[in-house]
């Protein structure tokens, strides 16, 4: 199980100073950059050092633990007689990266979520050990098939509550998640979230998980596609460029996905925060239509942006792209205070129209009445004089 990375080939910078002994990896699973590098076991009295980075542009987590004090066993599994799951202390290195990790994804949720507990899968069982090695020994056929890249990752995934972990945990997923498994990205995890199933104790649980995705093929979001549509795709996304979905199909599901961590948490309810954080990702039309909102930020941004936006625009209209991409790049070229700016003026333009239109539908319907009124006056007098017949045309001169 355990190997040493070779000379030269780690993830992260070598740790400086200590022997030789205490810098060594706990567990490596390959040898390439955007490989997930898994943490099979910490000692608990060993002192654990952060020494990678979460890699920008594709969304790869890599982990480089380096252990300072302590051994570890040889085959590096927690013992058999310890829990499935491992507490981490708030003071490992990885209960902060993962804590940290994930309120950022939740964006305006997270200073208002409340991590409670990170747990390790240990793998201790020898089901679970088995299952480990299945996933490994399968990572290095994927990577074989896909040009030497499994395209291995973090995910998330939204449980049911604690009993639904333990079953995932004990049996695999089953196919009462559907004719695919959705898991959410390692820095989105906002989606998962939704899907938790909070407890009596307000306390919701989520599956951070490493998946091999291998080749990815891009597919519409509410599919009932339940397996890939030929040989050359291992899984889907709903976006290339800024994925939000990762779909797992369900003869999948137990074989490329192997739950790593459970995160523990609160969070306050949801209305509100999610309008806030998902206002774009709402349908614009009913406001503001696409085409006009191009058109009002053409008056603002230079000739080059509004061609961008008017280029992810007609990709989405070929389904080159998904909604929540295309807003996506028009939030980074436009901001967001412009286009709240933008769309805020389009609502009170809207809104003085339609007041607009009621006052003069009303201003109508009071000159209708008094027209009759004064008719009816007029003709009642058998002899109107000049003057009240001056006074009458002079007030309303269309009468």
């Amino acid at each position: 199980m355990l190997r040493r990375p070779p000379q030269g080939s780690g993830t992260g910078k070598e740790a400086s100073g200590g022997n030789r002994d205490s810098k060594r990896a706990l567990s490596w699973l390959g040898r390439r950059e955007d490989d997930v590098v898994f943490v099979s076991s910490v000692n608990a009295g060993a002192a654990a050092t952060f020494n990678g980075n979460w890699l920008g542009g594709r969304n790869t987590t890599v982990f480089n633990v380096v252990h300072c004090e302590s051994t570890v066993s040889g085959s590096g599994m927690v013992p058999p007689e310890h829990s499935s799951f491992v507490r981490l202390p708030e003071a490992h290195v990885l209960h902060d990266l993962i804590k940290t990790r994930f309120i950022r994804g939740l964006g305006l949720l997270g200073p208002k979520t409340e991590v409670l507990s990170v747990h390790r899968n240990a793998c201790s069982g020898v089901v679970s050990q088995a299952r480990l090695h299945s996933f490994l020994l399968l990572a290095r056929a994927v990577a074989e098939l896909r040009e030497g890249n499994a395209n291995v990752r973090y995910a998330w995934y939204g449980t049911r509550g604690e009993d639904d972990v333990n079953d995932i945990v004990s049996h695999g997923f089953s196919h009462a998640h559907g004719p695919q498994l959705l898991l959410s990205p390692d820095d989105a995890p906002l989606q998962s979230v939704r899907e938790c199933v909070v407890g009596k104790d307000g306390v919701r649980h989520a599956l951070l998980c490493r998946v091999i995705l291998g080749r990815l093929e891009l597919v519409d979001d509410g599919t009932e596609q339940c397996y890939p549509s030929s040989e050359k795709y291992d899984s889907g996304v709903d976006s290339f460029s800024a994925p939000s979905k990762y779909m797992i199909w369900s003869n999948r599901m137990n074989t490329h996905v192997l739950p790593a961590y459970v995160v523990s948490f609160r969070v306050p309810p949801f209305k509100g925060f999610e309008k806030s954080e998902e206002e774009f990702l709402r349908p614009t039309s009913p406001w503001m239509p696409f085409p006009t909102l191009i058109s009002a930020l053409s008056k603002v941004l230079a000739a080059r942006d509004i061609a961008l936006i008017s280029k992810f625009y007609k990709d989405k209209r070929e389904k080159k792209i998904s909604r929540q991409e295309l807003i996506k790049r028009v939030r980074q070229i436009a901001g967001d205070k412009l286009l709240f700016a933008v769309i805020k003026s389009f609502r009170e333009k809207n809104l003085a129209t339609i007041l607009d239109c009621l006052d003069l539908d009303l201003e109508m319907k009071r000159y209708k009445i008094v027209k009759k009124t004064v008719y009816q006056i007029h003709a009642r007098s058998s002899s109107a004089s000049p003057i009240s017949t001056w006074f009458w045309t002079a007030a309303y001169p269309s009468l």
